[in-house]
């Protein structure tokens, strides 16, 4: 039995470490190859390269402020904020959201106390506000943020 467990335990051990290589390994990318994890920072934006070469800003550590998320970071286009990337900013007033941005994550804006307004960009595919700065699914059919 305890041959049986031993070698349940490497294998284990095995397995864990193998899986392990694609976190730390590169996805190519034509010729370019990028990181699979890792955060990356520009500005005032941490951010990770997904591995279809787009960015995605997993925090912000500005002023707050009106922001304008960029387009763009270190040549990436930045098509996702992610999940409480904006967390607790409770200085941040507005934000401008691009129509780069595909994705919006869970909780992304949560608990921004002083935030009064959400802007999106009228081309952006899957987003849009209204005038009085609400996020929404770009149909309006679904609330996704409003500000406080």
């Amino acid at each position: 039995m305890k041959t049986g467990k031993r070698i349940v335990a490497v294998l284990l051990a095995v397995l864990l470490v193998l899986t392990g290589v694609p976190l730390t390994g590169f996805v190519g990318l034509g010729e370019q190859l990028l990181p699979i994890a890792g955060a990356a920072v520009s500005g005032d934006y941490e951010y990770e390269i997904l591995a279809g070469g787009t960015a995605e800003i997993t925090d912000y550590t500005g002023d707050g402020g009106d922001v304008t998320i960029p387009s763009e970071i270190d040549g990436y286009p930045v098509t996702s904020i992610g999940d409480r990337a904006f967390w607790y900013c409770d200085d941040l007033i507005s934000v401008v959201v691009p129509d780069s941005v595909t994705t919006i994550g869970d909780e992304a804006f949560w608990y921004c106390t002083a935030l009064t307004a959400i802007t999106v960009a009228e081309e952006n595919p899957n987003y849009s506000s209204d005038a009085d700065g609400v996020l929404y699914n770009k149909d309006k059919t679904t609330l996704i943020q409003y500000p406080i």
